[in-house]
């Protein structure tokens, strides 16, 4: 089999080890052997299992964790945390969110500079510009290539 437990654990646990991180590997059931159901059901048991045991720090990774922040209430919910008790860590962690991203950028003026700091930030918006101008022109190539050689042929 590939993609499943077996082949990529190692690969995430040696990530996780140099990143100072924990992993959670979820192995779920698949199909034929059982119902097709039987995946959501595992990862499901698997997100309450970790919300019981870490309770407050899983709360706080799903505000850092992107896409997380929006199962964030559900999982709280379906392992049986309080609402009040969610809105409060919440509340924690978007205001540790916010302080990180303000810290960064406190420390990013102080680095680069009163004067510096237009320049970096127009030369950041002008990268994401250029990227974006790219994005859209490599789609547009790919998306008329397929016509000019169906025509050639």
């Amino acid at each position: 089999m590939v993609c499943n437990l077996d082949t990529h654990d190692p690969l995430c646990r040696n990530l996780c080890a140099g990143a100072g991180c924990v992993v959670a590997p979820v192995d779920y059931r698949l199909t034929p052997e059982h119902r097709c159901l039987a995946a959501p059901d595992d990862c499901l048991a698997a997100t309450t299992s970790l919300l019981k045991r870490y309770g407050v720090a899983f709360v706080f990774a799903f505000r850092f964790i992107y896409g997380a922040r929006n199962v964030a209430a559900a999982a709280s919910g379906v392992a049986g945390m309080s609402r009040l008790r969610f809105a409060l860590l919440n509340f924690g962690a978007a205001g540790l969110w916010a302080a990180s991203f303000v810290g960064a950028g406190w420390y990013a003026a102080e680095w680069l500079g009163a004067e510096n700091l237009g320049h970096a930030v127009g030369a950041l918006g002008l990268a994401v510009l250029g990227a974006l101008g790219l994005r859209f022109w490599t789609r547009r190539q790919r998306a008329t290539v397929p016509a000019v050689v169906a025509a050639a042929s």
